[in-house]
C-alpha cells in the first residue's frame, strides 16, 4: 500500500489509501466501504489487459490481496473477475475444464 501511485488513472491495491482519502474528501460522512470487483490475475496472455505473470506469481499476488482485505477495514468485498478461463480472459479460479487453478485456493480461503 506503498507504491507510488498507478498509471493511467487505474487504481490496485497499491492505491487504496490514496482512493479512500479521495472518497473521504469528496463524501464527509460517513465513510464508504470499498466494494472491490473485477480483480483478478491473468496467468496467460490476456486480451485486454497489458500483462500476465507466471502461475506462482499469481498465487502470491492472491495471499497478499486476500491478507490486505482481512486487515483493510475499508474493504466490504472483493469480487474476482470471471470464475473460468476463456480464451479472451484467463484470468479464472477454474481452468476452461472446470479444475481449479493455483488461485482459487488462496481466494477460496480468503
Amino acid at each position: 500500500l506503498k507504491d507510488p501511485p498507478s498509471p493511467r488513472g487505474r487504481v490496485d491495491f497499491s492505491d487504496l489509501r490514496r482512493l479512500t482519502k479521495a472518497l473521504d474528501k469528496a463524501f464527509k460522512r460517513p465513510k464508504l466501504k470499498l466494494f472491490l470487483s473485477e480483480w483478478g490475475v491473468p496467468t496467460r496472455k490476456d486480451r485486454d489487459l497489458e500483462f500476465r505473470v507466471k502461475p506462482k506469481v499469481a498465487v502470491g499476488w492472491v495471499k497478499a490481496a486476500m491478507r490486505i482485505v482481512r486487515k483493510f477495514k475499508r474493504i466490504y468485498t472483493l469480487g474476482w473477475s470471471v470464475p473460468v478461463d476463456t480464451d479472451r480472459n484467463p484470468q479464472g479460479l477454474l481452468d476452461k475444464n472446470l479444475r481449479p487453478k493455483p488461485t482459487y485456493f488462496p481466494f477460496k480461503k480468503g
